[in-house]
C-alpha cells in the first residue's frame, strides 16, 4: 500500500520542481516528476495527479493554464481545477432574453465560454509574481 505524503512535503516537492522545469505541458507529466522525486526519500510514496492539481493551486508560483475542449454532454457544474461550484455569467439581450456568456470559479478564476467542456490538458508555469 503506498504511503499519502504530507501537504507540506508535497508542496516544496512541488515548488522545487517548477522553478527546475519553468514550463511543464500536462498533468500525467508533473505527476511522474513528483513520483520520481518522492522515490530519493520515500519509496513507498504515491501522490495522484487530482492532489498534485490541488496541491498546484495552494503554490503562488506556479500558474495553471487549462485546455479544455467542448462536449456534448451534459452542463459542467464543478470546477476541474479546484472542485468547487461554477457561477454562471449572463447578459440581458435587447429583446429580454438571458444570453449565456460563461462560468467562472469565484475561488481559483477558472473561466469557460462553453457550458458543456471537458478539460483535455493542463499545463503549468512557473511565475515570479
Amino acid at each position: 500500500m503506498k504511503k499519502r505524503v504530507k501537504p507540506e512535503e508535497l508542496k516544496k516537492i512541488v515548488e522545487s520542481i517548477i522553478k527546475k522545469k519553468r514550463h511543464i505541458r500536462s498533468l500525467r507529466e508533473f505527476r511522474e516528476l513528483v513520483l520520481k522525486e518522492l522515490k530519493t526519500s520515500m519509496p513507498d510514496a504515491g501522490v495522484s495527479e487530482g492532489r498534485i492539481k490541488r496541491i498546484v493551486k495552494e503554490v503562488k508560483n506556479i500558474k495553471l493554464n487549462v485546455h479544455v475542449k467542448r462536449s456534448k454532454g451534459s452542463e459542467v457544474e464543478k470546477c476541474p481545477v479546484c472542485g468547487r461550484s461554477l457561477k454562471k455569467t449572463y447578459i440581458h439581450s435587447l429583446t429580454g432574453e438571458n444570453i449565456f456568456v460563461s462560468l467562472k470559479c469565484e475561488h481559483c478564476n477558472f473561466e469557460s465560454k462553453s457550458k458543456s467542456f471537458k478539460p483535455s490538458r493542463y499545463e503549468f508555469y512557473f511565475s515570479e509574481k
